[in-house]
C-alpha cells in the first residue's frame, strides 16, 4: 500500500507549493524493526557483560573465603591433640565453604567445580594430618615414658611402648633399639648424678644447721642462758662443741667478777666494712658469716656485736639479692614470653588477618605469662631452701639458667596444660641406692609377659626367653 502526494496547481498567497511524493510504507518498518533489534542485541550484550563481571567478582570472593576456612582448619589442627576428630572437623568446614557459594548461576557453577576438584586434595590433607598427630602423640608419650622411666624406674612400661610403636609403624625396629639402649645409659647417668647430688645436698644442709646453731647457742651466750645441754643438742662437730663449752665456762667467769671483754675493734671495722661492701658485690655474705663466726669464736667480737654485724650484713645483702633475682626473671620473661609487651602483642595484632590467629596469639600470650610467673615462684622458693640461702650473683644466674630450662615449653606442651616441671626433690640415700640397683640391672622389672611366657628373664634392656638353646627376645 502507497500514498500518493500530488503538488497542487495552485498555491495561496504567502505560501510555497505544496509537494506531492510517493513513500513506501513497507521499506519504512522494515528499516524501524532492524533498528529496534539492533538496540536489542546491545542491550542483551551489555547485560551479559555485567552478569560475567558479576559472576567473576563472586567466584573469586567464594574461594578468597574457601581459602580462609581450609587454612584456618590446618591451623587448628596444630593445637587439636585429638586426631579421631579431624574429619568430623573437616565436614564441618565443607558446610561453611558450601555456605559461601555464589548467588550468580555462572559463579555457582564455576565454585562448585572447584570445590569438587579440590576435595579430593583437602581429604588427602586432612588424613595426613591425622596420622602425623597419631605419630606426634604417640612420640610425645614415649617421651613422658622415658622420662619417667629415667627418673622413676618405669622402665618395662617404655620397653612396651616401644614395642608396640614397632607395631604401628611409629618405629623401626632399630630406632626402637636404639632409643631403649639411650634410655638404660641415661638412667645409669641419673642414678650416678642423683647419687653425687645428694652427698653435696647433704653437706649444704648440714652446714646450714650448723649455721642456725651457732645463730642459737651465740644468742644463749648473750643473754646467759647457754648450758652443757644446748650445746650437747646441736648438729655441730665434737670439737666446735668443746669451744663452746670453754667460751660458756669463760663468760660465766667474766660475768662473775665482773670483767669487760676486750673487743679488737680492727677486727670489728673490718668485718663492718665488709658488710658494707655487699651490695656492690665485693664482698659474698657466706665468707662474711664465716669470718664473724671466726672472729667471734677466737673472742676478737662478743655475742652482741657478732648479732648486730649478721644483722647489717643481712640488711646489706637484700638488695643485693633483689637486684640479682629482678634480673634474672626480666631476662627469663625474653626467654618463655614470645611477646614480652603489650606493646609487643599490640604490634603483632596489627599484622594478623583473621581474628582466630589474634585470639590464637593472645590466648598463647596468657599461657606464657602464666608459665613465667610459676618460673618467678620457682625461683624463689629454691632460693628459700636453707641449703640455697644467701646466693652470690654467680650462683643465682647458675641455678636460674638450670631451672629455666625446666619451664621452656612449646606452645603445644603450654595449651595441653603440661605445666609440670621435674622434681627438684633430694633423693634419700634409700631412694638413691634402690634406683641405682634398678639402672645396673640388679633388680629387673615386673615380668610383662607372665601369662604367656612365664620363663621370660630381663636383661640387656630387653624380655628374652631360651628356646632349643638359644636366647630370643620376645619382642621379635
Amino acid at each position: 500500500m502507497s500514498f500518493e502526494i500530488v503538488r497542487t496547481q495552485g498555491t495561496l498567497p504567502g505560501r510555497a507549493a505544496a509537494v506531492r511524493a510517493n513513500i513506501d510504507v513497507d521499506v519504512g518498518g522494515q528499516l524501524m524493526g532492524r533498528a529496534i533489534a539492533g538496540l536489542g542485541r546491545a542491550l542483551i550484550q551489555e547485560g551479559l557483560r555485567y552478569d560475567l563481571i558479576e559472576a567473576d567478582t563472586q567466584f573469586t570472593e567464594a574461594k578468597r573465603l574457601s581459602k580462609q576456612e581450609i587454612n584456618r582448619l590446618a591451623i587448628s589442627f596444630r593445637t587439636n591433640l585429638d586426631p579421631s576428630t579431624y574429619q568430623a572437623e573437616l565436614d564441618k568446614s565443607k558446610g561453611v565453604i558450601n555456605g559461601y557459594a555464589p548467588k550468580n548461576r555462572r559463579a555457582a557453577r564455576a565454585f562448585g567445580g572447584w570445590v569438587q576438584d579440590r576435595t579430593p586434595d583437602w581429604e588427602s590433607s586432612v588424613e595426613e594430618s591425622r596420622f602425623l598427630r597419631i605419630d606426634d602423640n604417640y612420640e610425645t608419650e614415649g617421651w613422658k615414658l622415658r622420662q619417667e622411666a629415667i627418673e622413676g624406674g618405669t622402665f618395662t612400661i617404655y620397653q612396651l611402648h616401644l614395642w608396640k610403636g614397632r607395631k604401628l609403624g611409629v618405629y623401626s625396629g632399630e630406632q626402637a633399639e636404639v632409643y631403649m639402649q639411650n634410655a638404660l645409659k641415661d638412667r645409669k647417668r641419673y642414678a650416678e648424678l642423683e647419687q653425687a647430688k645428694q652427698k653435696v645436698f647433704a653437706k649444704e644442709a648440714l652446714e646450714a644447721q650448723y649455721e642456725i646453731d651457732r645463730d642459737k647457742l651465740g644468742k644463749a651466750l648473750q643473754d646467759g642462758t647457754i648450758d652443757y645441754s644446748m650445746i650437747n643438742g646441736t648438729s655441730l662437730p665434737e670439737k666446735e662443741q668443746e669451744s663452746y663449752r670453754l667460751k660458756m665456762l669463760a663468760e660465766y667467769d667474766r660475768r662473775a667478777k665482773g670483767i669487760a671483754l676486750e673487743i679488737n675493734h680492727d677486727v670489728k671495722d673490718r668485718l663492718t666494712q665488709m658488710a658494707w661492701d655487699i651490695p656492690s658485690g665485693t664482698a659474698d655474705i657466706k665468707d662474711f658469716k664465716k669470718e664473724v663466726e671466726q672472729a667471734y669464736k677466737n673472742d676478737d667480737i662478743d655475742a652482741k656485736i657478732r648479732s648486730e654485724l649478721l644483722t647489717l650484713g643481712e640488711t646489706k645483702y637484700a638488695p643485693y639479692f633483689a637486684n640479682a633475682m629482678s634480673k634474672r626473671e626480666s631476662y627469663a620473661k625474653g626467654q618463655l614470653v614470645d611477646l614480652p609487651t603489650e606493646y609487643d602483642l599490640n604490634e603483632r595484632l596489627k599484622l594478623l588477618t583473621s581474628s582466630f590467629e589474634r585470639e590464637q596469639t593472645a590466648s598463647l600470650r596468657k599461657l606464657q605469662l602464666a608459665n613465667w610467673d610459676r618460673y618467678k615462684t620457682a625461683l624463689r622458693e629454691w632460693f628459700e631452701k636453707s641449703v640455697n640461702k644467701d646466693p652470690s650473683a654467680g650462683k643465682i644466674y647458675q641455678d636460674s639458667q638450670e631451672i629455666l630450662m625446666d619451664y621452656k615449653l612449646t606452645p603445644d606442651q603450654l595449651r595441653e596444660g603440661m605445666l609440670e616441671v621435674p622434681s627438684r626433690d633430694v633423693f634419700t640415700p634409700e631412694r638413691a641406692k634402690a634406683v641405682a640397683d634398678i639402672f645396673m640391672g640388679k633388680l629387673p622389672p615386673e615380668n610383662p609377659y607372665k601369662k604367656d611366657y612365664p620363663d621370660a628373664f630381663f636383661e640387656d634392656g630387653f624380655w628374652k626367653v631360651i628356646r632349643n638353646g638359644r636366647k630370643y627376645r620376645i619382642e621379635d
